[in-house]
């Protein structure tokens, strides 16, 4: 299997917390859903390149705060998979363990295509 086999690779996004938030959006109120698919599609491509220049880098203590923050964002938006690798990547940076860090920031990179790709099919719906 190569790294960017798609064939058995899980749904970029979880619809329940998406679900969650569209419930919260008042009919005739902002759309809050659509305004943190925004906010996650601007802040998360700097924030996963400065990820991959910490792990570039062998800064932990920077890989563990950038992997933390996207960590959390991807969770809010059912990107649990996305989510589950910046866990991993934020674990590594804790414990000041790098060594195959970049294959897996790389491929967060990667899964955050896909992941844009579901959100703004969702903000469509």
């Amino acid at each position: 299997m190569t790294m960017h086999d798609e064939s058995n690779r899980p749904a970029p996004l979880d619809t329940a917390p998406l679900e969650e938030l569209r419930a919260f959006s008042e009919d005739d109120g902002p759309d809050l859903l659509s305004e943190l698919i925004d906010i996650f599609l601007d802040d998360t491509p700097p924030r996963l390149d400065a990820l991959l220049e910490c792990v570039k880098g062998g800064d932990p203590v920077g890989t563990r705060e950038n992997a933390h923050a996207l960590k959390s964002s991807c969770a809010q938006l059912g990107a649990l998979h996305l989510s589950e690798m910046c866990k991993q990547l934020e674990s590594m940076g804790r414990e000041e363990q790098l060594d195959g860090a970049l294959p897996l920031a790389e491929e967060a990179l990667f899964e955050f295509g896909f992941v844009k790709e579901a959100l703004l099919k969702e903000k469509r719906a």
